[in-house]
C-alpha cells in the first residue's frame, strides 16, 4: 500500500510541476531623463516569453539623434540616443499590431514615452544670451525680385543650338570624341539673381545633360539644360525593352559600385569595356546611358542586361532581386516600393509599413527573402512569425498531450488503490 502511495505522489508532484505556457510581455527602461548636450542615454527593451520587433524612436532628432528597431525573442536589447543640442526630445517605444508575438500566439500590443531633458554647456548658453541681446537690423521692406532668367550663355569655343535666348530653355551643342571637358559662361539678368552649374564641366562619350539653375532674390528658380552630345565613333548599343542605351567604354565615367566590387575588362561586341565584378555574387557590372545621359550599373550576362540596384542599409549592402520566386507568406501582396529613388516590386503586408523583399547579401553572397521596415527605414532577415507560432503550437499541444496522459494515469491508479481497498474491506466483512 505505501508502495502505490509513493507512485501516485510521484505523478501529482510532476504534474504540478510540468511549465505552463505563459502569456508574452514587453517592457522597457531608460537609463536617465535629463542629459548634458554630447551625453547618451540609453533604452533596454525586453521582450518575455514572445518575439517580434521593437520600435524605438525620438521625436526631435536634432535634439537628441538615434533610435533603433531590434529584434528581440525572449530576450532584451539596448537602443542609444544621443544629445546633440540643447532642448526636450520623447524617446517612445512602441509595438504595433504583429509586430510581436508571444508564445501563447497572441499578438502584443505596447506603447511607452519617455521625456528627455537636453541641457547646453554654460559656455554656449552664454553665446546664445549673448548673441539674442545683440542688436539687429529690421529688414527691408522692399519685395524682393522674382526675375530668374540668363542674360547669356555660352560654351567656350562651341556654338550653341539654338541661338540663345533668355526665354528659351533647351540647347544642344555637338563635340568632338577628344573632348573631356567643357566650360559654360552664363550671366544673369537680375544682379541680384545667382547662377550654379556654370563653369568647367565634365562630359563623356553620348549624351551629356547640363543643367544650369538660376535663382532669383525672393527664391524662385529656372533651369536651362545643356545637352552636349560627344561622339562616340564606335559605340555599344544595348536595347532593353523599347529603349536603346549605349555601353560606357571610359572607367572614370562609370557609377561607383561598392568596396565589394572591384575593377575589370570585358570583352562586348569586339571590344573591351570596364567592368566591376565580384568573387562573392559572380556578377559583371557594367554601365549604360540613356538617351538623356544618365549612366547606371547593369548586372552584364552573355549580351543580357539586368538592372543592378544595390541599397545600403546601416552596414548592409543588399542586392535586390525583381521577380525572383519564393513562397509569399499570407497576408503580404504586391507593392511597388521606393528606394534611394528606385522603384522596386515587392511585397507589402496589408497597409502596413513592412514590405518584403528578395535580396542577395553583397557581403556574404547569401539570398533569400528580407523585411524592410519603411518607417524605420530598416532592414532584417525575414522571420516567419506564422511558422514560429505553429512551432509554439505544436509545443503547447504536446504538453497537452503530456498532462492528459499523466491524469488518465492518475486516474487509473486512484481507481486501482479505491478497488484494492474495496476488496480487503470486502474480504474483513467476509471473515
Amino acid at each position: 500500500m505505501k508502495y502505490i502511495n509513493r507512485i501516485i505522489f510521484t505523478l501529482l508532484f510532476c504534474l504540478i510541476t510540468i511549465p505552463s505556457v505563459y502569456a508574452g510581455s514587453v517592457s522597457s527602461s531608460i537609463s536617465r531623463t535629463s542629459v548634458a548636450k554630447g551625453g547618451t542615454v540609453t533604452v533596454t527593451v525586453k521582450a518575455k516569453d514572445a518575439a517580434g520587433t521593437i520600435r524605438v524612436s525620438s521625436s526631435n532628432s536634432s535634439v537628441l539623434s538615434g533610435g533603433g528597431s531590434p529584434f528581440c525573442d525572449n530576450s532584451s536589447a539596448s537602443v542609444s540616443f544621443t544629445a546633440k543640442k540643447a532642448g526636450t526630445a520623447t524617446i517612445t517605444v512602441t509595438v504595433r499590431k504583429d509586430d510581436v508575438y508571444g508564445y501563447d500566439e497572441k499578438s502584443i500590443s505596447y506603447s511607452k514615452s519617455y521625456t528627455v531633458k537636453v541641457t547646453g554647456s554654460s559656455s554656449s548658453s552664454s553665446s546664445s544670451s549673448s548673441s539674442s541681446n545683440q542688436y539687429q537690423e529690421p529688414e527691408d521692406d522692399k519685395p524682393k525680385s522674382s526675375v530668374n532668367t540668363l542674360k547669356s550663355l555660352s560654351i567656350a569655343g562651341h556654338s550653341l543650338s539654338p541661338r540663345f535666348d533668355s526665354n528659351v530653355d533647351e540647347y544642344r551643342v555637338e563635340l568632338d570624341s577628344t573632348v573631356e571637358k567643357i566650360k559654360i559662361n552664363a550671366s544673369t539678368t537680375d544682379e541680384n539673381a545667382t547662377v550654379s552649374g556654370i563653369g568647367e564641366r565634365n562630359v563623356n562619350e553620348g549624351m551629356n545633360t547640363l543643367k544650369i539653375t538660376v535663382r532669383a532674390e525672393n527664391g524662385s528658380k529656372r533651369v536651362y539644360v545643356i545637352k552636349a552630345n560627344v561622339e562616340d565613333k564606335h559605340p555599344i548599343i544595348a536595347k532593353i525593352g523599347n529603349q536603346d542605351y549605349t555601353v560606357v567604354k571610359k572607367a572614370k565615367d562609370m557609377p561607383k559600385a561598392s568596396d565589394y566590387y572591384e575593377l575589370k575588362t570585358i570583352e562586348i561586341n569586339n571590344q573591351k569595356v570596364p567592368a566591376y565584378y565580384s568573387e562573392v555574387t559572380k556578377y559583371y557590372l557594367v554601365a549604360l546611358k540613356d538617351e538623356e545621359g544618365n549612366a547606371k550599373l547593369y548586372i552584364y550576362d552573355n549580351n543580357t542586361y539586368i538592372p543592378y540596384r544595390e541599397v545600403q542599409f546601416s552596414r548592409l549592402y543588399v542586392f535586390i532581386k525583381e521577380n525572383q520566386k519564393f513562397d509569399i507568406p499570407e497576408g503580404f501582396k504586391k507593392a511597388t516600393l521606393t528606394l534611394e529613388d528606385e522603384k522596386f516590386d515587392v511585397y507589402r503586408y496589408q497597409n502596413s509599413d513592412y514590405y518584403l523583399l528578395y535580396g542577395v547579401n553583397v557581403d556574404t553572397g547569401e539570398e533569400g527573402p528580407y523585411l524592410y521596415d519603411k518607417k524605420d527605414d530598416t532592414l532584417q532577415r525575414y522571420f516567419d512569425f506564422n511558422k514560429n507560432a505553429l512551432t509554439q503550437k505544436i509545443k503547447k499541444l504536446n504538453k497537452i498531450c503530456f498532462i492528459s496522459i499523466a491524469s488518465f494515469v492518475a486516474l487509473c491508479i486512484s481507481t486501482a488503490v479505491v478497488l484494492i481497498k474495496k476488496s480487503k474491506i470486502e474480504k474483513i466483512l467476509v471473515k
